[in-house]
């Protein structure tokens, strides 16, 4: 069947059986290695602001999506947002039950346009509030390893 064929039916679709080999390495980037330094050597985030457009990423890029400036100015961002979305997960990757499920917020960051994707704790079991106030829980400076797992959880502010 050539690419410019159109599928009538599922009897058309043609499978190979077998395996395919397959190794895969992620790297963080050059902007993402200094975000993770950063978060590991002194607990903060960091961002980069456009001089053009006057935004700030969070965590940091390298050219701005708007307007494709390089960024050079980096600047801290304050680890708490508020809440602008959740999800509760109950299965985990390999589709192993949770107990207990694990939330995960999408936080809208204080300092920064944009959101941060991150698990949510002490909400003690009762659903989690949109717009509510969160904030990072911190690894201790010692266990720390330049993960984004160095923030163990954003949990509700005050």
């Amino acid at each position: 069947m050539a690419l410019t064929e159109r599928i009538a039916s599922g009897d058309d679709l043609r499978t190979w059986q077998g395996s395919f080999p397959l190794e895969h390495l992620y790297t963080v980037g050059v902007a993402g290695e200094r975000v993770l330094r950063e978060l590991k050597d002194n607990g903060r985030l960091l961002g980069t602001r456009c001089p053009t457009c006057q935004v700030t990423y969070a965590p940091a890029r390298l050219y701005c999506e708007r307007c494709l400036a390089r960024l050079t100015e980096w600047v801290p961002i304050a680890l708490e947002g508020t809440l602008a979305s959740y999800t509760v997960v109950h299965q985990d990757i390999d589709g192993n039950p949770l107990d207990p499920p694990v939330v995960v917020g999408l936080i809208a960051l204080a300092d920064a346009t944009g959101h941060f994707v991150h698990r949510l704790g002490e909400v003690d079991g009762r659903p989690p509030q949109l717009g509510m106030a969160v904030e990072a829980v911190l690894k201790p400076a010692p266990e720390r390893t330049g993960s984004i797992e160095d923030i163990r959880y954003f949990r509700p502010k005050g």
